[in-house]
């Protein structure tokens, strides 16, 4: 725009960064298994019906992973776009 300052691209980018971050790391989390069926049987015939998996779940840490990658995909289009703009520009 004319009259502005011509920002990198990260200027405009932190926010996003500040918002993907967490929810990827606390996805990453979800992912670590919890309980163990080492030892434990139910019965007299030895079946185990023990719950191994993610801590919430698994429909709900698939809607956290499919959230952090949307969120992931923003931030990357984002950047890439702006890296684009700066590309037409002539800007280094």
């Amino acid at each position: 725009m004319a009259g502005q300052i011509d920002e990198w691209p990260w200027n405009r980018a932190w926010p996003w960064l500040l918002l993907t971050a967490p929810v990827v790391l606390f996805t990453g989390w979800l992912w670590i298994p919890i309980g163990s069926c080492a030892g434990y049987t139910d019965d007299y015939r030895g079946d185990t019906s023990c719950y191994v998996g993610p801590a919430a779940g698994y429909a709900a840490t698939w809607v956290m992973t499919g959230l952090a990658l949307v969120l992931v995909l923003c931030f990357g289009a984002g950047l890439l776009r702006a890296l684009v703009r700066r590309g037409r520009r002539g800007l280094p």
